[in-house]
């Protein structure tokens, strides 16, 4: 596969040495280095539009199975597509990993949206199809996904994020668009994202609009909403229903509106649809709730976007007594753009901002930090401490009881990447330490 950090074909020579004795590469360069080592090669052109062609070949043939449902945008998507999994009893891909029907943890994965020979191989080694999907804008780019037969596809939101890639938000909302004009034959829609109500009205009757406290095919208005359970209302049509679920969190709304629609799409009552969404579980590190007796309430989530963040501490602020404190970083060799950004919607609702290293990969943290810094709402309480573990320890043993601590960025992760070395690192772990 082509890459940007890296000469993928400079490994041809070497890979021969050792065996190699057929190879997919995408370039003149690489067929002639095959060709020099006695490879046998195909060489694709452009890559992109077909090496998932061929990986469908190559693994399944014509016969795959049909129904699977794709989530995208920026934030939400693991979210929606775990509750969906579980509502729906399909297998799940995505930011956690894999998780077949049925069972319990997700395995970990390398990508979001894996490659497609990679892809094309553990749907059928794992018999994972049909899988509720999460479908990155890099994957979509690169058609990563295009051999999966998606029946549904969910769209959540479009805010500013991996434009170290796209170069621009266009670039970024088109990638995106192509799940719902080329891949799926259904589009769930949150339509109070500008972007989401664009691609209604162009799609017409291949989407369902949905809205949070808003005119829209399905209307979900929240009643109640704390740490851990939402009262919900849900409107199809000139229809009313009540529900509880046990996803908290005002900002899980949206996703919990996204989730019903799909299941009333798949044939459940609204009535129904809300009965299941009270049995769901909330997905590891999304708006995950810790407590112990005596100690102050902590929050982990992978929220790692301006919008994520702002977002979810006007969620965590709603049900706080005492003071906020919020621990997060900014990923290194990432969209530097966004970082003032992620700083000023964490210094203007946090009591006490503490910034930290997230991933910082080869970037030196200076440099991360000092973007962060440019953000920072001017008299606002901020501390820098660099080591992450710290960074946690320094947060808990600073808030008292009535006080909560936020722990935004990594979420499920359980690894820190450093340079390129991933050390490991639980956060769930370190808080308990914390408590102890």
């Amino acid at each position: 596969m082509p890459s940007e950090a890296t000469d993928t074909e400079s490994f041809i020579p070497d890979l021969a040495a050792k065996g190699l004795k057929a190879a997919i590469v995408h370039s003149p360069r690489g067929l002639s280095l095959c060709e020099a080592h006695g490879v046998a090669a195909v060489a694709l052109s452009p890559f992109y539009e077909q090496v998932w062609k061929f990986a469908t070949l190559l693994t399944h043939g014509e016969d795959l199975p049909k129904g699977s449902i794709a989530v995208t945008g920026t934030n939400g998507k693991t979210t929606i597509a775990w509750l969906l999994s579980q509502a729906l009893e399909m297998s799940y891909l995505g930011t956690l990993g894999y998780r077949a029907a049925g069972s319990d943890d997700p395995v970990e994965l390398s990508n979001t949206t894996l490659m497609p020979v990679q892809l094309m191989n553990l749907l059928r080694d794992k018999g994972l199809l049909p899988a509720v999907m999460e479908v990155s804008s890099h994957a979509l780019d690169q058609r990563r996904a295009d051999g999966v037969e998606f029946s549904l596809g969910l769209f959540t939101n479009l805010t500013q994020d991996h434009l170290d890639y796209h170069g621009t938000i266009e670039n970024y909302a088109n990638a995106k668009k192509r799940l719902f004009t080329e891949l799926v034959d259904h589009a769930i829609l949150n339509v109070k994202d500008p972007i989401g109500a664009m691609w209604y009205s162009e799609l017409g009757s291949r989407a369902t609009s949905v809205a949070v406290s808003d005119d829209a095919d399905l209307r979900i208005d929240p009643l109640e909403v704390g740490l851990a359970h939402s009262v919900l209302r849900l409107r199809v049509g000139n229809e009313t229903y009540e529900g509880t679920t046990s996803i908290g969190g005002r900002f899980n709304i949206e996703n919990l509106a996204l989730v019903l629609a799909a299941l009333i799409h798949r044939g459940h009552h609204p009535e129904k649809a809300l009965e299941m969404a009270g049995q769901l579980k909330a997905a590891p590190g999304r708006f995950e709730c810790m407590e112990a007796p005596g100690h102050p309430q902590v929050i982990l989530d992978y929220a790692h976007t301006p919008d994520a963040l702002e977002k979810l501490l006007l969620a965590v602020r709603e049900v706080t007594k005492g003071r906020m404190i919020c621990v997060f970083g900014c990923g290194g060799d990432r969209d530097r753009l966004k970082r003032p950004r992620m700083a000023s919607a964490v210094s203007s609702r946090a009591d006490l901002t503490i910034v930290t290293e997230d991933n910082p990969r080869t970037e030196p943290s200076d440099q991360i930090f000092g973007d962060i810094l440019q953000g920072i709402v001017q008299g606002r309480p901020v501390e820098v401490v660099k080591n992450r573990r710290e960074a946690i320890h320094h947060a808990i043993r600073s808030a008292e009881r009535n006080d909560v601590v936020v722990i935004a960025g990594k979420g499920h992760e359980r690894m820190q990447i450093v340079g390129r070395e991933r050390i490991p690192m639980d956060e769930r772990e370190i808080v308990r330490e914390a408590w102890a």
